[in-house]
């Protein structure tokens, strides 16, 4: 017995559903070739595309642990909240507090597939030119370098890593790195 073009394929339980509506199209129309072409360049276009689980929207982030404060910060912090958004495997977050964009993408495992349990991403960004207080005392910083891993724990929270490096030329007491735990959660939309 021949097995369907779903069964010979993993694909993803969308793209078997779209598959089949176009066989029925096919079946119900003549399975004229123009079907079929059509049929094929939807699922490229769609077998090409990854949906992640996590929402877009307002995250509020709540900090879980300091693992490093080589600048005292830790107790005055303030970060976030965000707004996140993702487009295929681009992930971008938009800080309040520091006020800058952080843009990245969801990791893949060694052989260049995603992990299939939860979508781990990786952002970076870098404010320039800023003053920040460090130890008590006003700097003037080249950069603030901000780079984070997280984890998806569902549709609406993830969690990870977010590592502060604030770079001076004058004086060394500004440069310094933070590093803290975090869980950011969906925050609901005001009306």
């Amino acid at each position: 017995m021949r097995k369907s073009i779903g069964a010979q394929f993993a694909l993803p339980a969308r793209l078997q559903r779209l598959l089949s509506f176009f066989a029925g199209l096919a079946a119900r129309y003549g399975g004229g070739m123009r079907t079929w072409v059509v049929a094929i360049a939807c699922i490229s276009t769609l077998a090409s595309c990854r949906w992640h689980g996590l929402s877009d929207g307002s995250y509020a982030f709540t900090e879980s642990e300091v693992l490093r404060d080589d600048c005292g910060l830790a107790p005055n912090l303030r970060f976030g909240p965000g707004w996140l958004r993702t487009a295929g495997d681009t992930v971008n977050l938009m800080l309040e507090e520091p006020a800058i964009a952080l843009v990245g993408l969801y990791r893949t495992n060694s052989d260049g597939g995603f992990f299939p349990e939860s979508d781990t991403m990786i952002l970076d960004g870098v404010l320039t030119n800023t003053r920040y207080t460090i130890r008590g005392e006003e700097c003037l910083l080249e950069a603030i370098a901000i780079h984070v891993e997280g984890t998806t724990r569902g549709e609406t929270m993830w969690d990870g890593l977010a590592a502060f490096t604030f770079d001076s030329r004058t004086p060394d007491r500004c440069s310094c790195k933070l590093w803290i735990g975090f869980r950011a959660t969906r925050q609901p939309e005001s009306s």
